[in-house]
């Protein structure tokens, strides 16, 4: 066995069975709540994790990882080894992948590619793209056999090429014929999940250990209940969904079909409503409901809370990245996409095709209008027209670029003023 995949293969072994016994990990290494993504493709940088396990102390991990920068390329190397054995089992020729493609070919048409990763992280017998300017030191790095570039790619590589229209498509067919087939679960009620004889299962449903499905709950056909999954009482949940493990779903909740919610989302919790009685705060009762229409996807450990009344309402196509707050009453319009980190307060209506980059932060009780760009870290305090909005407090963004210039420009100019004084003697 290779020294790398031996190393991997022991922390794991060591981590099993410090979970099967509830220990903590040894020297203070442990994960708590933080959401770590699966990469596009390839392997996930997650080696630090395995690196805590094998640098314990147990002997013969210890023995075969000498210091942390051999622990990290050990493992690496051996998640690397184990994932293309596992995922790549088909390999074609540049000449199928070109035809697959609809590409323009420069290169060995007989060359077998069996994986495909990207620009940096590709080796001799994958495939990469380029599409992008701005990755042209990656583009004469890599190690790739072949890449995916535009009809009008001129820079000098000794890698094939397939010149399509569009790289990064083309890329991701590839990646879809190479990847492993897609998890499915059996249809069915594991023993071990609770199902409360009044609620109402589709056919070919699959509920997953311990999941609970209480009273009065309807779930659609084709759907999937992860394990650990709580389903309130009164949820409406339609045809193919996933929900994932230790998905909170609270009472009353409506969603759609074809809807996914990731794991350590909660949808339905109260929303944060009080007000000072007598020089206390007081709850003000959350009577309403989250609704989520069609095709919407949720991320983990994302918040929608329910209404004061009437309902918070996630319309269809909506995408939500991982760690997103979304208040009561709020309401979000058609295929708009939400990234990580944003918080929306109460009552707030989002047009459609609205985007909102990182750790956007937005006041309660304004409007944002349909294809309106909020860009990342912006705190939006009023309502807002539409085009591209920038800064806190947020303003059109070539605006907001020129302020930005003149503050920092200011140095100068009070430098130059002082010159002027000076001269003049004042």
């Amino acid at each position: 066995m290779e020294p790398g995949r031996a190393a991997l293969t022991a922390a794991v072994q060591r981590f099993k069975r410090i979970h099967e016994n509830q220990a903590s990990l040894r020297e203070g290494n442990t994960l708590g709540s933080a959401c770590v993504s699966r990469a596009g493709f390839g392997v996930a940088p997650k080696q630090s994790f395995f690196l805590n396990v094998a640098r314990s102390q147990e002997p013969e991990v210890k023995g075969k990882v000498r210091d942390r920068k051999d622990a990290a390329a050990s493992t690496r190397d051996a998640c690397a080894t184990l994932t293309f054995r596992c995922n790549f089992s088909v390999t074609f020729t540049l000449q199928e992948l070109a035809a697959m493609s609809g590409g323009e070919l420069s290169g060995d048409p007989a060359l077998k590619i069996t994986g495909a990763a990207s620009l940096a992280e590709a080796t001799p017998g994958e495939i990469s793209f380029f599409s992008n300017r701005k990755y042209v030191g990656l583009l004469r790095k890599t190690r790739a056999s072949a890449i995916f570039v535009p009809p009008d790619f001129a820079e000098p590589i000794s890698a094939a090429q397939i010149r399509v229209s569009n790289p990064a498509k083309a890329f991701e067919k590839v990646v879809l014929r190479l990847a492993p087939k897609p998890i499915t679960f059996a249809p069915g009620i594991h023993p071990s999940a609770v199902v409360d004889p009044d609620a109402q299962i589709g056919a070919r449903v699959s509920i997953q250990p311990y999941a609970v499905i209480e009273a009065g709950a309807r779930i659609g056909d084709d759907t999937m209940i992860g394990a650990g999954a709580y389903i309130g009482h009164e949820v409406g949940i339609g045809t193919a969904c996933l929900i994932y493990p230790r998905v909170t779903i609270r009472e009353w909740t409506r969603i759609g079909s074809r809807v996914i919610v990731h794991s350590g989302a909660v949808i339905g919790a109260d929303g944060f409503g009080f007000e000072v009685i007598d020089g206390r705060q007081e709850k003000i009762q959350q009577l309403g409901i989250v609704q989520i229409d069609d095709d919407v996807e949720i991320g983990a450990n994302t918040t929608i809370d329910r209404a004061r009344f009437g309902r918070t309402w996630i319309q269809q196509g909506v995408k939500i990245d991982n760690l997103v707050q979304i208040a009561h009453n709020v309401v979000i319009g058609k295929n708009s996409v939400i990234v990580a980190q944003t918080g929306i307060s109460g009552s707030t209506r989002v047009g459609e095709r609205v985007t909102m980059a990182g750790q956007v932060g937005i006041v309660g009780h304004v409007e944002i209008a349909d294809g309106t760009v909020i860009a990342a870290q912006s705190g939006v305090s009023k309502s807002i027209p539409g085009g591209v909005w920038f800064g806190y407090p947020a303003g059109p963004i070539d605006e907001v670029k020129q302020q930005i210039a003149w503050i920092r420009s200011l140095g100068k100019l009070f430098a130059r003023v002082k010159e002027i004084e000076k001269k003049l003697g004042l």
